[in-house]
């Protein structure tokens, strides 16, 4: 059997041949079951209280974002499961059996697992030893030569590594990249608040670029977005078990612009020309104006003053050829038609929504596949009364509230006083 290392080209083959399949193979379903059996019989699992991995909603979901090649955003929790642990690593050993069978040899690593602490994902993974996967925890609690003689022997496909000490690794070179496939970050959250992120960059930094990443984060302000930003390419698959909110918009700046009724139209297309202008022309982000129903056309003439191609149909591009010369386009709809936003990088509510759930059916369904989504909105005298709901959803999303914004909140409580 010929046997290649594994390069980007084998990668994409070996990622081509896992999206053929309509279903998790057999190898993949027995892996399952192993893990299943351990834990039954180690005390971790129960028959009568826990289901068996097999009915997972959310390991066939990450099945299918992992065979499709992106990256995966995570935002149930600030770490990961046993059932998730099981199911990433049954699935990563399926492409390796899959590479294998193909005659494509891959160097070992293969699934990284960045971790606080190792204990629950080495259970997990200790079953696959009879499949012949193996699984290596590299720490702080034991000898650094002791492990990288581990390493050189055993030759592990997965390894479970706090980050200080997997980048003691990189700088000694004691470990081979070149083959590392997956990385699993689990908990970002808890590293940035240990002081961690530094360390994890580097480590990204250091692994080749068609790597898929994992990110299990539970954290939703600032920082933890643009962690996210830099730790994962685009475009990504979103997976929750939450349908709170925060989690279902991670990583969407919500930006809330007070102003007048009669300024908020001219406001909107201020923005737009900012967007465009920060970023290539090749790069053009897709944008929706969104304004009230019924009154559409005039956003859509005001837009067309200005120079934009506008659409009304769903987003194939961000750019529309005109009389030879193309043009950025922007989509235009109205409040209540909010059932195609998930392409839109960029959303601009010019017509504040009448009802609260409009605006988190917006924030909520909106750019699923990146991690750089924007949702302006502008708020006037007249929307007052949605002040405080909208104040709430900010808080919960760790979003900054303009002191504008508050003035609304008292000045309506101020009005139902009276």
């Amino acid at each position: 059997m010929k046997v290649q290392m594994l390069e980007n080209g084998c990668h994409a083959r070996a990622m081509r041949y896992h999206r053929n399949l309509d279903r998790p193979s057999k190898f993949l379903i027995m892996c399952l079951n192993s893990i299943q059996n351990a834990l039954l019989h180690n005390g971790t699992f129960n028959n009568d209280t826990d289901k068996h991995l097999l009915v997972s909603d959310w390991g066939f979901e990450f099945w299918k974002c992992f065979s499709s090649g992106s990256d995966i955003l995570e935002t149930t929790g600030d770490c990961s499961s046993i059932e998730q642990i099981g199911w990433m690593v049954s699935t990563a050993a399926d492409l390796i059996v899959g590479m294998e069978q193909q005659g494509l040899h891959i160097a070992s690593p293969f699934l990284l697992f960045l971790v606080p602490s190792q204990e629950k994902i080495h259970q997990v993974c200790k079953p696959l030893k009879a499949h012949g996967i193996h699984t290596v925890s590299v720490h702080a609690g034991a000898s650094l030569d002791h492990q990288i003689h581990g390493l050189k022997t055993c030759e592990p496909e997965f390894i479970v590594s706090t980050p200080e000490r997997f980048l003691e690794l990189i700088s000694l070179k004691a470990i081979d990249l070149s083959g590392l496939s997956l990385l699993v970050i689990d908990g970002l959250g808890s590293f940035i608040r240990g002081g961690f992120l530094d360390k994890i960059k580097i480590i990204r930094q250091s692994i080749r670029d068609y790597c898929q990443t994992v990110i299990f984060n539970d954290s939703f302000g600032t920082s933890s977005t643009a962690a996210v930003q830099i730790l994962q390419d685009e475009p990504i698959c979103r997976l929750s078990l939450s349908d709170s909110i925060a989690s279902q918009s991670a990583c969407i700046s919500q930006n809330v612009h007070t102003c007048t009724s009669e300024e908020k139209l001219l406001k909107g297309i201020q923005i737009l020309n900012q967007e465009y202008g920060n970023c290539l022309f090749s790069e053009y982000p897709k944008v929706l104006f969104v304004g009230e129903s019924g009154k559409t056309h005039i956003l859509a003439d005001s837009l067309i003053a200005k120079g934009y191609s506008v659409s009304n149909d769903a987003p194939s591009d961000s750019l529309q050829e005109v009389n030879s010369e193309k043009k950025p386009v922007v989509f235009v709809t109205d409040t209540e038609d909010v059932e195609k936003m998930s392409e839109f990088e960029i959303v601009i509510i010019v017509d504040f929504p009448p009802l609260i759930d409009n605006y988190v059916s917006i924030l909520t369904r909106m750019a699923r596949h990146t991690v750089n989504g924007v949702l302006h909105s502008f708020f006037c005298q007249g929307d007052a009364q949605l002040a405080e709901p909208l104040i709430e959803i900010l808080e919960q999303c760790g979003q900054s509230v303009p002191e504008t914004l508050r003035k609304y909140l008292y000045s309506s409580s101020f009005m139902l006083k009276r």
